[in-house]
């Protein structure tokens, strides 16, 4: 009981964190939206100057709730621990866990979510919302069903690319200065994940390369699910792999954090 406590606090202090920073949130969307709005200028004018119904197997309505949706989920799945990670590393901070009782991941893991906790909400409404409001024609019965697959894809999606960028902030045991490493793979990630352009637009065979790594089960995926694109058999088949890929990573992210702390000096701190 005194275990989950400690970790019940590290959720707690990530929520705190995010309260307290809420304006910087909803700044980041705003800022977010000039990007959006550019890309629905895009698509409107692609759409309409060949008359077509569809655009990479998308129809308008469809692509229009995508890149709506993907901005507001690629905040949501964003991390940004992984500069605190190289910091603990370079500074010696991580000393102080080497010799308390308390597991440097788990109390990443907790805060990340506890951060993640009182956005989640206000996503979900405006993901909802830019749907009814993109297909007026949706049936209560249909967004249900939908929605009993977006809630739990969504908090895969967000543990999934938890584990993704802790494996990437490993990457400081090795790198003196890790941020160009991190700026340089964040961008690549979101690209590959679909939270830029549906990753329908890349090509098959982009596609089919891909659909062999994480990245699409933590934006690509899950927006699809709320889009409609996505059938009840490959909903949760996508669930699973979310589930698969989130063990692959957290072994693989033991592995390594082994080695690095074998070259870890803990000098500071």
């Amino acid at each position: 009981m005194r275990v989950f406590g400690k970790y019940w606090r590290c959720f707690q202090m990530g929520m705190q964190n995010a309260i307290e920073y809420r304006a910087d949130f909803l700044i980041g969307l705003v800022s977010g939206s000039f990007a959006v709005l550019l890309q629905v200028f895009l698509w409107t004018a692609m759409f309409e100057s060949g008359d077509r119904q569809t655009l990479y197997g998308y129809s308008y309505q469809q692509m229009i709730a995508y890149v709506i949706i993907a901005g507001i989920v690629s905040r949501l799945v964003a991390t940004g621990f992984e500069y605190e990670v190289a910091g603990d590393i370079k500074s010696g901070g991580l000393s102080k866990f080497i010799v308390q009782p308390i597991h440097y991941l788990y109390f990443r893991m907790f805060c990340f979510f506890g951060s993640k906790a009182p956005q989640s909400l206000f996503i979900f409404i405006v993901a909802i919302a830019t749907v009814l409001l993109v297909d007026g024609s949706l049936h209560a019965e249909e967004l249900l069903r939908r929605l009993a697959f977006f809630v739990p894809a969504m908090l895969l999606a967000l543990a999934l690319n938890f584990f993704i960028f802790y494996c990437v902030s490993i990457l400081a045991f090795w790198l003196t200065e890790a941020w160009a490493a991190f700026i340089g793979l964040n961008l690549l990630i979101n690209i590959c994940s679909g939270g830029v352009f549906p990753l329908d637009v890349f090509g098959a065979t982009f596609m089919k390369i891909v659909s062999f790594s994480p990245f699409p089960y933590t934006i690509f995926f899950p927006i699809n699910i709320l889009n409609g694109k996505i059938s009840a058999d490959a909903m949760l088949q996508g669930c699973m792999l979310q589930l698969l890929w989130i063990v692959v990573l957290m072994g693989c992210s033991g592995l390594w954090w082994k080695q690095g702390m074998k070259k870890y000096i803990a000098v500071g701190g």
